[in-house]
């Protein structure tokens, strides 16, 4: 799992890999992207429970 500044020109820039992977936002935490070998890319947001 990578951590980066995610922009709208990086998100585009992600490419597919064999085996899907997290890209997390190093400036706003929890967000980020998973990039699917398709080439599918979702946004998600993990917030704790308590």
């Amino acid at each position: 799992m990578t951590s980066t500044r995610l922009t709208q020109a990086r998100i585009e820039a992600l490419r597919p890999r064999k085996a899907s992977r997290d890209v997390r936002n190093a400036s706003l935490r929890g967000f980020g992207v998973r990039v699917y070998p398709a080439g599918r890319k979702c946004c998600f947001l993990h917030t704790p429970i308590e």
